[in-house]
């Protein structure tokens, strides 16, 4: 999404690699460079980026529904970042306003806010790369009066750095993605475009040359998928559409498999004579739960407080399937206004306020603790508020004026909102509705400071003063 095609751009594609297509995609609002991105609970968030200058910018965008919704502002406008998502929250790191930044600043998409975290110790910089493997950032490369080598682990849980094995050399504009627990550090440049491909092992805190890209370029980008790594784009002098796969020859996908629940893996290789190795241990995960499927009936009670919602399993196993029901008064979900957690299929959502329209989301978590994408219930209105009695305001000989009782209604004006009453069960009334002023024909003469009262079915306006002084009128 973004970047430059002879000039700023809003464009979003979306590769399927199982297809080998591209697809067009929703627009960024707002066209933008030098931008960066990740994934949280299905949602993209794409913050920062360069048009006419240094962006704050922050949007969400949903594959789903195809909609952009404006977010919380980066505090620090900034483009060549880089960003890494753990724990459900964006780091958001390095990058160029007027100088290069040592910036880090940690983005919440349930709180929709930012908090600034230590930033790169000793280090600043700008068109940097990094990436996440076991709840670390490892932040690559970049540029500050030349290109770098630096390579930097940044643990959020510690709010720390520590300095790592530097790249095999120095470049900028590189792009970098994680499979099997390494970081592939791809292409970028130092005096001009390059087809590196070196790969980090923080477990041995070392860097290993891969077979080169077959394109050289800077300013690419690259995802992992299945195992695979794809690089993008990127300039060699010229602007390049160019896609290439690159296998490191270590994944396999399992397919078929049933959501929420714990699979057992183990390992093992053999030499160039097909002379295998022991196998490793045992390594077991949780596949992720399914989306809750929407149930017949969504909404089966709504009441002036509260809502009950309902849902379907969508094969996610019983009893070990936890489910987060949610509510908010915004369709993005920018606020929550309520939440529940359950292992049924079904919650009550209470605490909103009366004839207001609620829209509901549930996620299924599972066993690992990890959130499926959310799935919208739609929306409600939740009721007026219950009259308690009738009260009378006036009663005569023939007639009989009762107002429904209770609380102040809410909204009584909005769209068919009203009350209604019924006299020895002969049927409700119209349904009346108010809090408005209507022009009434005027008395006859101006003035103020007069007593009014009601009788008779009639308003009597007795005395006051007018332009001519005192009055005894009585109209």
């Amino acid at each position: 999404m973004g970047g430059n095609d002879g000039g700023v751009t809003n464009l979003n594609r979306a590769y399927n690699p199982a297809l080998n297509s591209w697809a067009s995609k929703t627009a960024m609002s707002a066209a933008r460079e030098d931008l960066a991105v990740g994934v949280i609970g299905g949602k993209l968030y794409a913050v920062g980026g360069y048009n006419a200058g240094p962006l704050n910018t922050n949007e969400e965008y949903d594959p789903v529904s195809g909609n952009w919704t404006a977010k919380a502002s980066m505090p620090t406008a900034r483009r060549g970042l880089a960003a890494g998502v753990i724990g459900g929250k964006l780091y958001a790191v390095g990058g160029f306003d007027d100088a290069s930044l040592n910036s880090n600043e940690e983005y919440d998409p349930v709180a929709n806010s930012w908090t600034t975290k230590t930033g790169m110790p000793e280090t600043y910089r700008y068109n940097l790369a990094a990436g996440v493997i076991e709840s670390r950032l490892y932040v690559v490369g970049g540029y500050d009066f030349s290109a770098l080598s630096t390579n930097q682990e940044y643990n959020p849980e510690f709010n720390t750095w520590t300095g790592k094995a530097s790249m095999p050399a120095a470049r900028e504009k590189l792009a970098a993605a994680v499979i099997g627990g390494k970081l592939y550090a791809i292409g970028g440049g130092a005096s001009g475009p390059l087809t590196a491909n070196d790969v980090y092992d923080p477990a041995e805190d070392s860097w290993h040359t891969k077979a080169p890209m077959p394109t050289a370029r800077e300013g690419l980008a690259v995802g992992a998928i299945g195992g695979k790594l794809y690089a993008v784009g990127g300039n060699d002098g010229l602007n390049l559409e160019v896609n290439e796969e690159y296998d490191p020859g270590v994944a396999h996908t399992f397919t078929g498999l049933a959501p929420n629940t714990q699979y057992v893996f183990q390992s093992k290789a053999r030499n160039m004579r097909a002379v295998e190795t022991w196998y490793t241990g045992d390594f077991s995960t949780y596949t992720l739960a399914a989306v809750p499927g929407a149930a017949a009936t969504a909404f089966t009670a709504v009441s002036s407080y509260a809502v009950t919602v309902a849902w379907t399993r969508n094969g996610n196993p019983a009893d070990i399937t936890l489910y987060r029901a949610q509510v908010s008064a915004d369709a993005g979900f920018a606020a929550v206004a309520g939440s529940s957690d359950t292992y049924g299929l079904s919650a009550v959502l209470s605490g909103f306020a009366p004839n207001t329209t609620y829209y509901v989301r549930v996620t299924a978590i599972n066993n690992d603790g990890l959130l499926s994408d959310y799935s919208s219930l739609g929306s409600t209105m939740t009721r007026m508020e219950t009259p308690s009695g009738v009260y009378f305001d006036e009663v005569s000989s023939r007639a009989i004026t009762a107002s429904a009782y209770g609380p102040v209604f809410t909204d009584i004006t909005t769209g068919l909102s009203g009350v209604a009453l019924d006299k020895d069960g002969e049927g409700y009334s119209a349904w009346r509705t108010g809090d408005t002023w209507a022009s009434k024909t005027a008395m006859t003469t101006a003035r103020m400071d007069f007593a009014a009262v009601a009788a008779d079915g009639k308003i009597y306006a007795i005395g006051g003063v007018g332009y001519a002084g005192f009055l005894n009128q009585n109209e």
